[in-house]
Formats: C-alpha cells, sequence, structure tokens
C-alpha cells in the first residue's frame, strides 16, 4: 500500500503524458488559496469554476504557454482542497516542464490514486 505522507501542494498529468497529443490536464490540490498560485498567471482575478483562457508563466514572469483554468474552491471540489485544472499544449516536453516549475516551487508529483486519497480523507 502506498504512503501519503505530507499535505503539501501536489501536481499531476490527469490525462496520461505518454506521448504528444493535443491537449494535456494538469490537476493540482492542496494550495491555501488561488493567491498563492497567481503568480504563474496573467489573471488579474478568477471566477470560481469558469474556464479562464490566460498564459502560463515561470518563476521569472516568462510565458510557458496559453492555457486554459478552472478554479475549483475547498471545500467543494474532488478533493475537498483547493484544486485547480491546466489544459495545456500537451507536447510532452511541454507538460515535464510545467510540472518542474511547480515542484520547484512548493508542489510535489502525486503518487498513484493520491487524489483519490485526499478525496477520502475530506468525506468526498
Amino acid at each position: 500500500m502506498l504512503q501519503y505522507s505530507d499535505q503539501k501542494p501536489i501536481i499531476t498529468c490527469s490525462t496520461g503524458n505518454s506521448g504528444n497529443t493535443a491537449i494535456a490536464v494538469l490537476r493540482l490540490s492542496g494550495f491555501s488559496s488561488f493567491e498563492t498560485i497567481q503568480r504563474f498567471f496573467d489573471l488579474k482575478k478568477v471566477k470560481p469554476r469558469y474556464n479562464h483562457f490566460t498564459k502560463l508563466l515561470n518563476s521569472d514572469g516568462v510565458a510557458l504557454d496559453e492555457v486554459i483554468v478552472s478554479f475549483y474552491p475547498a471545500p467543494h471540489s474532488y478533493t475537498g482542497e483547493n484544486v485547480l485544472e491546466i489544459s495545456v499544449h500537451a507536447n510532452v516536453l511541454n507538460v515535464q516542464r510545467i510540472i518542474k516549475v511547480f515542484c520547484d516551487n512548493g508542489f510535489r508529483e502525486a503518487l498513484p490514486g493520491e487524489f483519490t486519497f485526499r478525496a477520502l480523507q475530506n468525506n468526498k
């Protein structure tokens, strides 16, 4: 059985990233608020449960991709935590680069089944 040992924010490619496709969906969960990750997006504010077209920025403010983001605030999300879904261009290298940006800034890659584990922990 896998051991989920911390409550760090997590990220994964929920659509699989074994090959190049048109779109990949990255899912993030467990961050304290959208404001804590807002610096990665060219958005002034985000409306929950709406799709927003924006640029995804690295830590230096350089645009990495044009993306669609959807924010699901806690407790009304799949995991019961704040969740962000990012639809990105799904070149494998692009997906890996974006995941690395978040992992370099406090996130870690989710273990298999960890999103569902967190949902069960939060009575979802």
